[in-house]
């Protein structure tokens, strides 16, 4: 599961125009992951909703 999830974040980003070095840190919680692109805060990815809530 945890590589689809994976998956939908970087072809979020792709659709966004986002290029860079994708970083996910281990996931503390089942419902929201926090994204960094080139070592710079991104986003929040919601698995849930399927997208950026902030």
């Amino acid at each position: 599961m945890k590589n689809s999830i994976n998956e939908e974040i970087v072809t979020a980003l792709k659709i966004l125009g986002v290029r860079g070095e994708i970083t996910l840190p281990p996931t503390i919680c089942t419902d929201r992951i926090k994204v960094s692109v080139n070592g710079q805060y991104f986003g929040l990815w919601d698995t849930v909703k399927k997208t950026f809530v902030d």
